[in-house]
């Protein structure tokens, strides 16, 4: 079974991210978010980044370890596995409440 304990914080981040929208996307620039993240302006100005993503080192760390899938494009969604899907639950059941 996978464990939250066994990802780094950037691992965790992008499952946390890709439970939470449902998948990963690659925006352009290369970042990776939800599909549906809101948008910021990027710091030197050009297209617009989401406010929380991971970048394409993290997704293939994930894709190693198991808690991600992807297509073989550069540019396929990445999506929990089913190991994924035990990480993102227990990233929720320890997350604050309200």
């Amino acid at each position: 079974m996978a464990r939250k304990d066994d990802l780094s914080p950037h691992m965790l981040k992008a499952v946390r991210l890709a439970g939470d929208g449902g998948s990963l996307v690659r925006w352009k620039g290369g970042f990776w978010s939800s599909p549906h993240c809101p948008k910021q302006p990027w710091q030197t100005g050009g297209c617009d980044v989401p406010v929380e993503y991971v970048d394409l080192r993290t997704v293939d760390a994930c894709l190693k370890r198991g808690v991600l899938a992807k297509g073989p494009r550069y540019d396929d969604p990445a999506t929990l596995t089913e190991r994924g899907a035990e990480v993102y639950a227990e990233l929720s059941a320890s997350a604050p409440h309200p």
